[in-house]
């Protein structure tokens, strides 16, 4: 050949450095061997290095498989190539990764090439299975003794009983009374350990066994012989007894007994009083009724009232009288004898029967409010009697006037009382006064007088001598 050119084994044999950088040079080539390849002892081509003899444990825990120009680790199980730490094989964190079959309540821990399971604090077992510690089982879970200790899904908790506070561990009572005064209505509050009970007042009581609260006692539904003659009325407390008319509470309060209503002097007033169970009688005596109130006996019969009862003797006498006897200046119509002998009459009725005398027994059982009172006929109450409406003959030839207790006559001009002071009667003054016609004749008149003169005289215009 006349012409010689190069020949290109790079490019004609692209195996030629056998995985190395090959570089074509004039008649000839080079090989740039990369990591994993050493040139050959001619340097005609790269030779693998077989690191897996070089460095058995250059896979740490797998088995080393050589390549050209470099080598592969096939990891142990747990393990695994982590090209951020090298070509070698490192342990997988199985934790991290996920990949663990450990119990919800267990924690992966992981080991070199596997991992551990590890039940929670409050949970036991192998930590693929794990159960629930009941800590309350043993010393009350080391809660108080005045607390409940709760058992919980791995732990437990510590709460004070009714009645205490704290944190389970350490628990006092609550003073219910103290923090709440008005805690027991209608009682009294007693503190006591985890708790308080109410002593209910009289009168009041526990309500179905529930010594927290105080009801009242409805003594009238318990107590069946309460307020005996009369009614029982429950009330805030207690009770109270509606007596029946004619009954009254006895000391107790609790029952009603008879009222003794003749105790009281005003219950028969002029009668015999009869006590009864819850009431009374009045018997009346002869000539004696009734008044409509029940409580008093009058003597309702009317007859006449003289001022003179016949004789001076005759007063303070009751008959039969030896003889028939003449009463003498009626003073009115007729009337009861309380009327006439409490007032200016001597003697009453158709015997002529003499009042009592003033002072006596008799007269202050008849008047029993003195001269001028007596009872009214219906109601006993005494009143005032009014001679100048009642006894319509005294004060004849004056004036009368009532008082309280009495009444004044004014006698018209030539009368003058007598000595009864119920009556105006003449004055006769041609014997008072026998000179009172001088010469002449006196001639008395009722409430006056005239004179007769004799021959030779005559009467002075005042016609009185």
């Amino acid at each position: 050949g006349k012409t010689c050119t190069d020949v290109d084994e790079c490019k004609d044999n692209s195996r030629v450095c056998n995985g190395g950088k090959c570089a074509n040079t004039p008649g000839s080539y080079t090989c740039e061997c990369t990591a994993g390849l050493m040139p050959s002892p001619d340097g005609s081509t790269c030779l693998d290095v077989d690191e897996c003899r070089l460095d058995q444990g250059v896979c740490g825990p797998g088995h080393c498989e050589n390549t050209l120009g470099s080598f592969m680790c096939r990891c142990d199980d747990g393990f695994s190539v982590r090209p951020e730490l090298g070509p070698s094989c490192a342990d997988e964190d199985e934790c991290v990764l996920g990949n663990f079959a450990c119990n919800p309540n267990a924690e992966c821990i992981n080991t070199e090439g596997s991992y551990d399971c590890r039940c929670r604090e409050g949970f036991t077992g192998d930590g693929t299975s794990c159960r629930d510690i009941n800590e309350c089982q043993v010393n009350n879970g080391g809660c108080h003794q005045d607390a409940q200790c709760i058992n919980t899904e791995g732990s437990f908790r510590c709460a004070c009983d009714a009645g205490f506070e704290g944190d389970g561990y350490s628990c006092l009572d609550i003073d219910e009374c103290s923090n709440n005064p008005n805690l027991c209505e209608n009682g009294q509050c007693l503190n006591h350990p985890g708790s308080f009970r109410c002593e209910c007042d009289m009168g009041f009581m526990n309500k179905d066994d529930d010594d927290h609260v105080c009801v009242d006692i409805d003594e009238c539904s318990l107590f069946q012989r309460l307020c005996v003659f009369g009614r029982c009325e429950n009330i805030h407390g207690m009770f109270r007894c509606i007596c029946n008319k004619g009954y009254q509470l006895d000391p107790t309060g609790g029952n009603c007994t008879d009222i003794n209503e003749c105790e009281n002097p005003h219950s028969c007033q002029y009668g015999t009083c009869i006590n009864t169970q819850g009431g009374y009688t009045c018997q009346c005596p002869p000539n004696y009724e009734l008044v409509e109130a029940g409580n008093a006996c009058v003597d309702k019969r009317k007859s006449q009232c003289y001022l003179d009862a016949g004789d001076d003797l005759s007063r303070g006498r009751r008959p039969p009288f030896s003889g028939r006897r003449e009463c003498a200046r009626p003073v009115g119509d007729l009337m009861t004898q309380a009327t006439c002998c409490c007032s200016v009459g001597t003697a009453w009725g158709p015997l002529c029967e003499s009042c009592p005398m003033p002072g006596s027994d008799e007269h202050n059982a008849l008047c029993a409010g003195g001269p001028g009172f007596r009872p009214n006929g219906n109601t006993v109450v005494l009143e005032d009697i009014d001679e100048c409406d009642e006894m319509t003959h005294i004060c004849d030839h004056g004036k009368c006037t009532n008082t309280f207790g009495s009444f004044m006559c004014t006698c018209d001009p030539g009368y003058r009382l007598d000595t009864s002071k119920a009556m105006c009667v003449d004055i006769n003054e041609c014997i008072e006064d026998p000179g009172t016609c001088g010469v002449g004749t006196c001639v008395n008149e009722n409430g006056g007088y005239h004179c007769l003169c004799p021959d030779g005289y005559m009467l002075l215009p005042n016609g009185r001598n």
